[in-house]
């Protein structure tokens, strides 16, 4: 890994450094790249015979020596820009960052800013940082590279395609973890649920047979075809989410992993009615006999 770290620096009178904010360099170069120039100085500015402060924005390089740098990359695949709201409006399934204890512990909140990259599949390949606090980088950026896409289409064909998201850090006065949304007693749907039959739209015989192969690729457990597990008859009966919410490692209070499924129903380009739905433990069960569990 190589590259230039863009950073954004505050020079007191001193010429000390006292602040650095990042603004687009690579995940694992940036906390280095800040360590660094945390310790630079500088002759202080002098205006008017007075030293002031100022503030500027500087380049750390990173570049390895050798056979590493030998050569020039191959052409990619065409790459598509979305805007943010498109981009994350194809999200299927977010893994929620864990709030570094650091960050806890000085108190530190904010926003994570990404140029991220999905395949024609929809999984991320590529994650670049545009801005954020050093502390909060590294676990957005492991949690951004589990997000999952639907694939993005162009006339029909998927293709690759770039976007700016961003992962936000608020600290709870309660429970100072990372914000998200709440999960105790969401209730579950089942798959006959009446007030879901907006839902109940029969599909193509071409996109079934992919909703089945999607769910028997994504859903398998343990021996169980996909399709059969309670995710997958959900996504092959009413197709893909508009959100998934995925705690892998559980959440506040949860120690049992869980997903939150969240459809919704627009008319004229506005949501209507939203359905949420629940699976828990390890094998992603609809809960009985309703609820999530305490």
């Amino acid at each position: 890994m190589q590259g230039e770290v863009l950073l954004a620096v505050n020079v007191n009178r001193k010429g000390e450094v006292d602040n650095v904010q990042i603004k687009k360099g690579h995940p694992l170069l940036v906390r280095a790249a800040e360590d660094s120039v945390r310790q630079w100085r500088y002759a202080p500015y002098v205006k008017d015979g007075a030293a002031m402060p100022v503030s500027s924005t500087v380049f750390v390089n990173f570049a390895l020596s050798g056979p590493a740098r030998a050569g020039e990359p191959s052409p990619g695949p065409a790459t598509i820009r979305l805007g943010t709201n498109a981009m994350a409006a194809n999200l299927v399934s977010r893994v929620e960052p864990v709030y570094p204890p650091e960050a806890k512990q000085k108190g530190v909140e904010g926003e994570v800013l990404f140029e991220v990259t999905v395949d024609e599949q929809g999984e991320v390949i590529d994650v670049q940082v545009l801005g954020g606090n050093a502390i909060l980088v590294a676990a957005a950026y492991d949690a951004v590279r589990h997000w999952r896409y639907t694939p993005v289409l162009l006339n029909g064909n998927p293709v690759r395609a770039k976007a700016n998201i961003s992962v936000k850090f608020a600290l709870d006065p309660n429970s100072a973890g990372a914000e998200s949304t709440p999960v105790a007693d969401v209730p579950a749907a089942v798959i006959n649920a009446p007030q879901a039959e907006w839902l109940r739209q029969p599909p193509t015989e071409a996109e079934l047979q992919r909703r089945i192969d999607y769910a028997n690729e994504r859903f398998a457990h343990d021996g169980q075809s996909g399709s059969k597990t309670d995710r997958g008859r959900i996504y092959v009966e009413w197709g893909p989410p508009e959100q998934i919410e995925a705690h892998p490692s559980g959440g506040p209070g949860k120690n049992y992993p869980f997903e939150i499924w969240t459809y919704r129903r627009a008319e004229q380009g506005k949501p209507v009615a939203e359905l949420l739905v629940a699976f828990v433990g390890k094998e992603y069960r609809l809960p009985s006999p309703g609820v999530l569990p305490k």
